[in-house]
């Protein structure tokens, strides 16, 4: 027997960013970038998909998160 579950799947990514600022996630300690930097180029669809969620939440994301 299997079973799935998935508690954010009908959250929207701004939700999920609110939901861990409430559970103190460390934001600082997640990647995104799909160009593989040390720093998010801040540039790829998948860094802009994350600020705009960031953006949308109310959230200012770490200092010195992305490459520039």
């Amino acid at each position: 027997k299997v079973s799935i579950s998935a508690p954010l799947s009908t959250f929207t990514k701004a939700q999920i960013i609110q939901q861990g600022v409430a559970l103190n996630v460390d934001y600082r300690q997640t990647y995104s970038c799909l160009l593989g930097y040390a720093l998010h180029c801040g540039h790829c669809p998948q860094c802009q998909h994350r600020i705009a969620a960031f953006k949308a939440a109310g959230v200012n994301e770490p200092a010195g998160f992305y490459r520039n």
